[in-house]
């Protein structure tokens, strides 16, 4: 079976040209989340918008240790940096870079 994930990104701000060097400051303000957190959103926000995101690849190329990276990739969700849905044989992600509060 072929799984069908898909990537949306929401930014508050990119430019055609430097879009990986532009993020809300916000993310460093916010004090719920802490450095581990902020690095993995960042680096997710730092693909580019063609990039499908597999969690399992991300843990392994994170070197993050696994529960450390589980517990702070719910953490993101919770906080809606990261929502997961479910689309027809797969998983749509959507990376927010200011969630809604």
């Amino acid at each position: 079976m072929k799984y069908n994930n898909k990537t949306t990104y929401n930014r508050t701000r990119s430019t055609r040209t430097h879009y990986k060097k532009s993020f809300a400051l916000d993310i460093f303000k916010d004090m719920r989340v802490n450095f581990i957190d902020i690095g993995l959103l960042l680096w997710l926000l730092s693909n580019s918008k063609n990039f499908i995101i597999n969690k399992n690849n991300v843990l392994k190329r994170s070197g993050i240790p696994e529960q450390k990276f589980l517990t702070s990739w719910k953490k993101l969700q919770e906080l809606g940096y990261i929502e997961k849905h479910a689309i027809r044989a797969g998983v749509e992600w959507v990376i927010n870079e200011a969630p809604e509060l």
